[in-house]
């Protein structure tokens, strides 16, 4: 190793160390600790990083919006204890839906907007976080204009906010984590939630992040978000990927709100959505549905993607494929489920044309809305 290395490394040694220590004896080390302070009770730790992760349509961005004004309320919620803190929101996905949708809370909740000033802070635009340049003009710009500490951040959405033109690129994904924490330490060290989307063709089962495991590696936990198609309760629960006792998964319901005095060009009301807590629907949630019952409401489901009334043929040679088995167990199976289903109210008679449908829509029914719930 020549002498101009030797320099070399030592230098770029220094910068990486920055001078400070970092070998410590046992005991010196574990008296350093502190106690985790949550924000959310059992959920969201101050500086720790989650992924919030769930379908287009799965009421994402309506669950994490409502927390937010809740955080920054002070406000228990769905059961869970609060600490109120102070809320930085990152909208630049989509920022004029965002502001109706604090309007529909606050409103829903009784929360006087007043209350929030000081506490809850938003941002309109996108910007790359993995980009340092723009990062920490960012970080510079919120230390001018809040004076106080930032205790909470939450990104609406993580690929809104990188350079990213694929969430898959799980190498690329690895450095927007580590941007993502970055961000959260130079903002007082707050906690942070970022909005992902999942893997392709993920279930409720299998939902994960996209990214893999270069982007999960660099999180502390991963929160998830799922719709069921028959009730359209919406379970809120987190993976095996989670630091802290955890909690048990809770259940919400999406209500249709119209918002009086923002009628549009045309006389109509402007329409949002708001998260409301509920029970869990035990006995229609096709989340406990077993075995080959799950199948076939899932290939009833797939019909009714594309239309209103479902045939029982069609339904039948959907579920039929599903099954897998021979002819005659596939028709027992088929005959059993259909009963089952039919029972629970998962999937109604229409009572014409021997056709069958879904539950009608309600006012919690996503279904009704546009755009990312």
């Amino acid at each position: 190793m020549t002498e101009i290395t030797k320099k070399s490394v030592n230098m770029e040694g220094a910068e990486h160390f920055a001078g400070s220590k970092f070998i410590y004896g046992v005991n010196e080390f574990i008296n350093a600790a502190k106690a985790p302070e949550f924000i959310v009770e059992k959920v969201i730790q101050r500086g720790q990083i989650y992924s919030f992760t769930a379908k287009w349509g799965h009421g994402k961005t309506a669950l994490g919006l409502t927390w937010a004004v809740h955080i920054a309320a002070g406000r228990d919620f769905a059961g869970f204890r609060t600490l109120r803190s102070r809320v930085l929101y990152l909208a630049g996905e989509n920022p004029a839906d965002v502001q109706l949708r604090v309007i529909s809370i606050c409103r829903e909740f009784d929360i006087d907007p007043n209350e929030l000033d000081g506490w809850l802070y938003f941002s309109d635009k996108a910007f790359p976080i993995n980009q340092s340049n723009v990062c920490d003009y960012f970080v510079k710009e919120v230390r001018k204009v809040i004076e106080d500490a930032i205790d909470l951040i939450f990104v609406d959405t993580g690929m809104a906010h990188s350079e990213l033109e694929e969430e898959n690129a799980n190498g690329k994904m690895h450095k927007v984590a580590v941007a993502m924490r970055d961000l959260a330490i130079n903002l007082y060290g707050a906690g942070l939630v970022v909005f992902m989307h999942p893997t392709q063709g993920a279930n409720a089962e299998t939902l994960r992040s996209r990214g893999g495991g270069a982007f999960a590696g660099q999180i502390d936990g991963e929160l998830l978000a799922w719709q069921d198609a028959g009730t359209r309760q919406i379970k809120f629960w987190h993976s095996s990927k989670f630091r802290g006792g955890g909690f048990e998964p809770v259940y919400f319901d999406l209500k249709r709100i119209e918002l009086d005095g923002y009628d549009d060009n045309f006389g109509n009301k402007a329409v949002s959505v708001v998260a409301l807590p509920s029970t869990k629907a035990k006995d229609t949630d096709s989340d406990e549905l077993g075995g080959n019952t799950k199948k076939v409401f899932d290939a009833f489901v797939r019909c009714a993607q594309t239309k209103t009334l479902v045939t029982d043929k069609e339904w039948r040679r959907v579920a039929y494929d599903a099954l897998g088995g021979t002819n005659e167990a596939n028709q027992t199976a088929y005959r059993r489920a259909k009963k089952a289903l039919l029972t629970s109210a998962m999937v109604i008679d229409a009572d014409k044309h021997n056709a069958y449908r879904l539950p009608k829509p309600t006012n919690a029914d996503v279904g009704l809305f546009e755009g990312e719930l």
